[in-house]
């Protein structure tokens, strides 16, 4: 039997109902309720129309909105092409028109950058905000998933099926878009997974990078596939990390020279409980 992304988290909230699956700057979400959202979304989308393979772009930080979209999509059978919430203009409606997108979802706060790239892409016919008041040319998230069915979606999906469009860029040229299978990212999680970083269910991991990387994608898929619990955040904060270490006992972060530096500062400065860390990756 093929192994998809989507079934993988339905099993984790099957196996891990009443653990917390995900937390953000303002919400936290158990297994069990972030997979009805999540059906929510996905059920939203066949209500709208969305065929398989349909290309929906995303612009937005971390947060617990976009996890939803991207476990939803990921059941559907649609094709998720995150957008640098960080790039230029001229870069986030290039990644949107070169990968054929015809449905834009994004953080409220992103509206007016939303609304620019809207103009700028004709192959966008379909908006929809998250996280806040939708402006007039967008859908309201909440709304589509209150009219929706919590049932687990049905969708013919294979391991070969398309799940994303990650960008990779250097100084020079514009993005270049690099597509990723149900196959690749099962295989990232089984190489995430391996004996060196296996995350367990009792860790309770923040990753400080943006999800529009690739690394950041694979170790959230592969936490979700692990039942432990992946803390995202729109922005990093050094002393707010250190203060969520001591107060959610958080176990592992990932992050990179710059960041360990700014712990270490603000360490320094005030001293926090880590003692529940047990790996710093």
């Amino acid at each position: 039997m093929e192994v998809t992304l989507g079934e993988s988290f339905s099993r984790s909230a099957r196996k891990f109902p009443d653990k917390i699956a995900c937390m953000d700057d303002d919400r936290k979400a158990t297994y069990r309720d972030m997979n009805r959202r999540v059906n929510r979304w996905a059920n939203a989308t066949e209500g709208l129309g969305f065929k398989k393979g349909c290309h929906i772009a995303t612009l937005s930080n971390n947060c617990i909105y976009l996890m939803e979209v991207y476990l939803g999509n990921l059941k559907r059978g649609l094709l998720t092409v995150p957008l640098d919430s960080r790039g230029t203009l001229d870069d986030v409606s290039y990644q949107a028109e070169s990968t054929d997108c015809e449905v834009l979802v994004f953080h409220q706060d992103f509206a007016e950058r939303a609304e620019q790239i809207m103009e700028r892409v004709p192959k966008l016919k379909t908006a929809i905000c998250m996280g806040g008041k939708a402006p007039g040319f967008a859908m309201d998230y909440d709304e589509l998933l209150i009219r929706s069915t919590e049932n687990e979606p049905k969708a013919e999906l294979v391991e070969e099926d398309e799940a994303f469009i990650m960008f990779t860029g250097g100084t020079t040229g514009q993005p270049k878009g690099a597509i990723l299978t149900h196959k690749s990212l099962l295989w990232n999680i089984i190489c995430v997974t391996s004996e060196n970083q296996s995350p367990m269910p009792e860790d309770r991991i923040y990753y400080p990078m943006q999800m529009y990387h690739t690394a950041a994608l694979s170790r959230f898929l592969a936490y979700m596939y692990a039942g432990a619990t992946f803390i995202g955040s729109k922005t990093f904060d050094p002393d707010r990390y250190l203060d969520m270490v001591e107060q959610e006992r958080t176990t592992f972060i990932v992050g990179n020279p710059t960041i360990y530096r700014m712990l270490l500062k603000a360490n320094k400065k005030r001293r926090r409980d880590t003692s529940s860390m047990k790996r710093w990756l």
